[in-house]
């Protein structure tokens, strides 16, 4: 308290975390400013305490409790980054590894020039990554990708009309992760639901009957549950469903990949499996 450099880098660390706290995951890139207050004022602690400064306890119980304090950070910020760094490149490596799997779309040649319809994905939001990730390994790009709904719940696929289909819940909604048979700490499967749930519509209140358009597919929510997350979508396509240009993709749990999706006869329904 006595420090003002120190007081300075404490408030700069404090009023830097509220904008980190603007979404649920506050990752180390939206830490950046927290970090250089805390590296402030570890800065002053350690310097000053090895210096004996002014503001160093003189009583012999705080002085042993602050070198107590002084060799736990510098475990904490040395020891623990030097073996978080060294096994670096096995967790990026494990973590690219699924990315890509859940990437993993099929042949080049039958995406060329076609519509990627995925029925259901475990990862909506690493799609933002898909037509970057095809451009940089030269890959070719649909000409349009659209996700139905995320693969996290059991539901049905129920075909009206020639170009029409509609993807609906009995109860609940389409978003929330299916009621798992037993804990789900550190499952694959909890990870992707939460990573997806960051970036859902929360705070945004939908109406029934709204609508959306797009390029080739007209978007209607006539159905939400009790806490206002879909549970009923239809989906208008610009022509057939069975239309050669469209390729249609669904998730299956048991295999961790995508197979194909036959697509259902006018008035037919397909019930959809959850992860459980």
């Amino acid at each position: 308290r006595s420090d003002r450099v120190a007081r300075f880098w404490t408030l700069g660390m404090l009023l830097s975390v509220i904008p980190a706290t603007a979404i649920s995951i506050p990752s180390q890139r939206l830490l950046f400013f927290v970090g250089l207050g805390a590296m402030g004022l570890l800065g002053i602690f350690l310097g000053g305490l090895a210096q004996r400064a002014a503001w160093v306890p003189v009583g012999i119980v705080w002085r042993r409790f602050s070198w107590v304090f002084f060799s736990i950070l510098l475990v904490i910020h040395i020891g623990i980054p030097v073996v978080g760094r060294s096994a670096a490149p096995i967790v990026i490596g494990l973590g690219r590894g699924v990315g890509d799997q859940l990437l993993a779309v099929g042949r080049e040649s039958e995406l060329k020039d076609r519509d990627l319809i995925l029925v259901n994905s475990p990862s909506p939001f690493l799609f933002l990554y898909f037509p970057f990730e095809r451009a940089y390994h030269d890959q070719p790009i649909p000409r349009e990708t659209r996700i139905l709904a995320p693969a996290f719940a059991e539901f049905a696929v129920t075909r009206t009309s020639e170009n029409e289909i509609v993807l609906w819940v009995p109860e609940g909604d389409l978003f929330t992760l299916q009621e798992p048979p037993r804990t789900l700490s550190g499952n694959l499967v909890f990870t992707l639901w939460r990573a997806n749930d960051t970036f859902q519509m929360n705070g945004i209140t939908l109406g029934e009957q709204e609508q959306l358009s797009l390029s080739d597919v007209d978007i209607g929510v006539p159905e939400l549950s009790d806490n206002g997350l879909p549970r009923r979508i239809v989906y208008t396509f610009d022509g057939s469903l069975e239309d050669p240009a469209k390729k249609w993709l669904i998730w299956d749990w048991s295999s961790w990949s995508y197979r194909d999706f036959a697509v259902p006869e006018v008035g037919e329904t397909i019930a959809i499996e959850g992860p459980f």
